[in-house]
């Protein structure tokens, strides 16, 4: 596995390099700055505004999923199910409809840089988000023994990370979620497989049409699932999530019981770095978001 794994990546490579670049053509019209267009200073507009693009460019992957298994079954299904020539008609015209509109979508979410949009925009939500925290930070590192700076530094990260809506109780959530997605996903993959291959096996001595629809149609159903869900990084945001519920458990744990030479600076720093950061190194991959409300 490990042989056909990295002949993979050098066969790939080679066609790659084989293929030459043609720079005069582009794909979009238009190229610039990725702008977020929202106030730079409001987190409530900037916040709306990357929700509604992380949404929209996960939303354009699930529909290319979709598309793509709705694609395989217009393929299949006139056999398969040994329908009318009236309805294959319909069918193959339904094929070339969401071929077209899966290449616009590409096409489209591309040329409006969704993607970066959104990873610029959640960066500059999470930094005004905890904005508050960090003017508290400076304040103390002027005051290290003012016990009233420290003071309003504990509260405020008990304001983050406690409560039903702090960010430990939303990061559990989002694990539990993720994780009960991917059991799903798990489950069906191996229920299709057995489907699939019991079909397989009865096609030897039965030979109907209409075992198609499991050995050939149902693969592609369960692939196109796991295909959505690693577009979406779930499987990461759930190891992501489940990390992070970890760590800020354990600053809140410290910031709840503080012993007698507890260092709230150090936790603040600690905790504002990691809900910063944390933002920075999804925008690397495109699939670490776990931070509240995306």
């Amino acid at each position: 596995m490990e042989v056909l794994y990295k002949n993979y990546l050098v066969l790939l490579a080679y066609l790659g390099s084989l293929i030459p670049k043609i720079p005069g053509i582009r794909l979009c019209p238009r190229e610039g700055e990725c702008d977020v267009n929202a106030p730079a200073d409001d987190f409530e507009s900037v916040d709306k505004l990357a929700t509604k693009l992380g949404n929209r460019y996960r939303g354009m992957g699930v529909m290319v999923g979709i598309m793509g298994v709705g694609i395989i079954f217009c393929a299949i299904g006139p056999f398969a199910l040994q329908l009318d020539s009236q309805v294959e008609g319909v069918l193959g015209g339904l094929k070339i409809v969401l071929m077209v509109s899966m290449l616009l979508l590409v096409w489209a979410g591309t040329c409006s840089r969704v993607k970066d949009r959104w990873i610029t925009a959640r960066r500059e939500a999470e930094m005004l988000r905890y904005a508050d925290l960090h003017q508290s930070i400076q304040h103390l590192l002027r005051q290290p023994h003012d016990l009233k700076e420290q003071e309003a530094v504990r509260s405020k990260l008990l304001k983050i990370l406690d409560g039903p809506k702090g960010q430990v109780a939303y990061n559990a959530f989002k694990t539990k979620q993720y994780e009960s997605i991917e059991h799903f996903s798990n489950l069906a993959g191996w229920l299709g497989f057995i489907l699939a291959f019991t079909a397989a096996i009865a096609h030897i001595w039965i030979h109907e049409p209409w075992l198609l629809m499991f050995t050939g149609f149902l693969p592609a159903l369960i692939g196109g699932l796991h295909g959505i869900n690693g577009f979406l990084g779930l499987a990461t945001l759930a190891e992501e999530n489940s990390k992070m519920n970890d760590r800020l458990g354990q600053l809140l744990d410290a910031v709840k019981h503080p012993g007698p030479d507890e260092n709230f600076l150090k936790l603040a720093k600690l905790t504002y770095d990691i809900l910063t950061t944390r933002d920075v190194m999804w925008a690397d991959d495109a699939v670490k978001l776990g931070l509240r409300p995306a």
